[in-house]
């Protein structure tokens, strides 16, 4: 509506345009600064969920048997020093990051495994069970035939 006086030149339009402008932007300025209070004010107020952080044992309601758990890898373990994609984890077992001396990395197959590094392993049970014995450095049983 303000540009209306400018494009048909109207004597003292940019006047007009001005004042527009600061009776627009003031009125927005102050009805969404005084919406909380009034809403306090007349009891209309929504209660703001709280973001709650899902635990890292379970992770999704559709599949429970996926489970997301932490493994500290220690010192002189069998996996210190290799790659991860030198491990050969089954495609079901997916390290979804590491945490290092208090930093997150996000595992990529050239990432090396450190000692002490927490890795937040994402798989089914025989999976984690797989990675427990990696990191013990203890080869799976092979089934006899």
């Amino acid at each position: 509506m303000a540009t209306f006086p400018l494009v048909a030149g109207i004597h003292n339009a940019d006047l007009i345009f001005n004042l527009v402008f600061f009776i627009a932007l003031t009125s927005l300025i102050f009805q969404g600064s005084s919406i909380p209070f009034v809403s306090r004010l007349l009891g209309v107020e929504a209660e703001v969920a709280e973001e709650t952080t899902p635990t890292n044992e379970q992770v999704s309601d559709a599949n429970p048997r996926d489970n997301m758990v932490s493994v500290l890898v220690p010192p002189g373990s069998a996996i210190v020093g290799k790659a991860v994609v030198d491990l050969k984890l089954p495609e079901d077992l997916l390290i979804v990051l590491i945490e290092r001396e208090g930093k997150t990395v996000i595992p990529r197959g050239a990432t090396e495994i450190y000692e002490n590094d927490k890795l937040y392993v994402l798989s089914e049970e025989p999976g984690l069970k797989l990675m427990k014995n990696k990191i013990a450095g203890v080869e799976p049983e092979v089934a006899a035939t």
